[in-house]
């Protein structure tokens, strides 16, 4: 009988215990240093509830000075709040070292799931910020907007490498789990009667890190 526990299935920022992700520059690299832009007036409010937002489940946090600073973009949703990210290629990405891995195809996950014909699909909660950013590379995602400096704590989009170092945690975790594939925030369980206990083995591994 499948096992659930309902707090893997709330949403929120917490998880990957025992990892984080570590942002590696070129020996070279510069710090680079953006003034914020400009934001429209109508967007200010939304934007900053979702400052306040991140800084309350810790994703950001507010900072005095930074030698790096990106500005920001703004994604609008259909909600009417807006999702915030660094501009990083104004600033880190062409100074950041490539990580040394291949994000998965489609087709690479058709491979895995090869003879299933039972599929479970489970989307990761505000993926990249459930994963820690290690101490000597949260100065390198400080952010500048109208309110002043935040750096993030967690790892975040626009960065270059986050997609590959997202990735390689994911797969660390899911490893040794057969017919089980993960392409970022998605992953897909296949088999056919085992498809449940397949479900179950990644539930248990999922205990161990929220």
């Amino acid at each position: 009988m499948l096992k659930i526990k309902a707090h893997l299935f709330e949403d929120g920022y917490d998880g990957f215990k025992g990892h984080v992700a570590h942002i590696r520059v070129k020996l070279e690299a510069k710090p680079v240093f953006h003034k914020p832009l400009r934001v429209p007036y109508a967007s200010r409010e939304p934007v900053e509830a979702e400052l306040r937002k991140l800084e309350e489940n810790g994703v950001i946090k507010k900072v005095e000075k930074s030698k790096w600073a990106s500005p920001i973009g703004v994604v609008p949703k259909a909600d009417r709040s807006v999702r915030i990210c660094g501009d990083y290629e104004v600033s880190i990405n062409p100074s950041l070292e490539d990580e040394q891995m291949t994000l998965p195809t489609t087709q690479n996950l058709y491979v895995q799931m090869a003879g299933s014909q039972v599929f479970t699909k489970l989307d990761l909660s505000h993926a990249y910020a459930q994963l820690k950013v290690e101490e000597t590379s949260i100065k390198l995602l400080t952010i500048n907007i109208h309110k002043g400096l935040y750096a993030y704590l967690k790892l975040p989009y626009g960065a270059k490498s986050s997609p590959k170092i997202f990735q390689s945690k994911i797969d660390q975790i899911l490893q040794g789990i057969p017919k089980c594939g993960c392409k970022q925030d998605d992953i897909l369980i296949g088999g056919n009667d085992e498809n449940l206990d397949i479900l179950q083995m990644v539930l248990k591994v999922s205990l161990k890190i929220i």
